[in-house]
């Protein structure tokens, strides 16, 4: 029987990667999907849900912007100057618990 493994992600990661993806290029919710996999060596498939999810919050509160893209409607993100801000202050967060 093959053994499947599963990762289950820390709290705010998918916030965490979506306001990097989007800080790097314009980016649609299933290329973090992709992204997420292909970053956790595919132990970490976020669902649909939960990205879309986390792409509303964050472009409720302005840290990033819907712009139109190409292609078959699906919607690009790129990132705003709060949420460059947002992820600035996580960089610092994650540096000082990773120094202790």
């Amino acid at each position: 029987m093959k053994e499947s493994l599963s990762f289950k992600a820390p709290q705010g990661m998918m916030r965490a990667l979506a306001l990097y993806a989007c800080s790097r290029y314009p980016v649609t919710g299933v290329e973090l999907i992709r992204l997420a996999s292909k970053l956790s060596k595919g132990l970490w498939k976020p669902s649909p849900g939960s990205v879309y999810f986390v792409l509303k919050r964050l472009r409720e509160e302005g840290s990033i912007l819907e712009i139109s893209s190409e292609g078959e409607g699906e919607r690009a993100y790129i990132i705003t100057e709060k949420g460059k801000r947002t992820l600035s202050k996580m960089k610092d967060v994650l540096r000082r618990d990773l120094k202790k």
